[in-house]
């Protein structure tokens, strides 16, 4: 889909909507409860990250992020996103888990949204994906915090950037010219990283 002429993504569109409907249904659904903020990361169960992530602003007196990029919730233990990434120590806690920011991190959410869009042409799905890269830069400055201490991870969030916005094709970033402005620096750092 990213790199497909916009004919081409409307023609792929259109035959996934007949003849994969309920994977189409399913994605949508997808999509719409990462709105609502609720999100199944390493854990049986659904969790309203957005309510969350404002909860531990609150209770732990730090600027609050749209999610909890910093955190593992379960715990709930902060790494400092102000500290450099070479300094974030992650391996020897016992029981507190770097999977919950790194997965959040990862970004995978922001295609499934993209593809809800290019399925639906739901603003909402376009302008969350907006929100969300913005706030984790914002909060997640280049070699600042522990998402930035995994390669890997740092590779796959450029990955699922990459693809989402490729999906939502060059309309989206003219009509949102803040993101389009910084997104240079974001890719240039992630592949410096990397």
């Amino acid at each position: 889909w990213p790199f497909w002429p916009i004919e081409q993504k409307s023609q792929l569109t259109q035959i996934i909507k007949e003849d994969f409907p309920q994977h189409a249904e399913a994605l949508i659904a997808q999509a719409k409860e990462y709105l609502l903020g609720r999100y199944r990361l390493l854990e049986p169960h659904v969790r309203d990250l957005k309510t969350l992530s404002l909860n531990l602003a609150q209770e732990n007196k730090h600027e609050p992020t749209y999610l909890p990029w910093h955190y593992d919730w379960v715990k709930p233990y902060r790494w400092d996103p102000k500290k450099n990434y070479l300094d974030c120590e992650y391996e020897s806690f016992d029981g507190i888990d770097v999977k919950f920011p790194w997965e959040l991190s990862r970004m995978n959410h922001l295609v499934t949204m993209a593809q809800a869009y290019l399925l639906t042409e739901d603003e909402s799905f376009a302008n969350e994906v907006a929100v969300q890269i913005s706030d984790w830069w914002k909060h997640n400055p280049p070699g600042y915090g522990v998402n930035w201490a995994c390669s890997m991870d740092v590779g796959m969030r450029a990955a699922n950037v990459l693809m989402a916005l490729g999906l939502l094709g060059d309309k989206f970033l003219k009509s949102r010219e803040s993101l389009a402005r910084f997104l240079p620096a974001f890719f240039y750092h992630h592949a410096a990283h990397i």
